[in-house]
């Protein structure tokens, strides 16, 4: 005989935290980096990202943020296959 199959299953609400990993501001042409955590595990790649300002700052899927015009962009990463929208946020600014 062999082992049964088991599901694990959490009963806890994920929990996404957003943050920059270096300063929040910077230079037109300068690049951020911007990580995601899914109940305190890097969860970087496995969230969307998006930019409320795209003309002023820009984010890929790996949390690198390309600072294009000055202004503040707000960098939102949203957790997929949530019931409940499960989101996170951290602010650039561009000088």
């Amino acid at each position: 005989g062999g082992f049964a199959p088991y599901t694990v299953s959490s009963t806890a609400a994920p929990v996404l935290a957003v943050t920059p990993v270096g300063p929040n501001s910077g230079a037109v042409g300068t690049k951020a980096y911007v990580s995601a955590t899914v109940n305190a595990r890097d969860y970087t790649r496995g969230v969307r990202w998006t930019s409320s300002a795209p003309t002023i700052a820009t984010v890929s899927s790996t949390g690198v943020v390309k600072r294009l015009a000055v202004g503040t962009a707000t960098i939102t990463a949203t957790l997929p296959g949530t019931t409940v929208a499960v989101t996170g946020t951290t602010t650039v600014t561009v000088a």
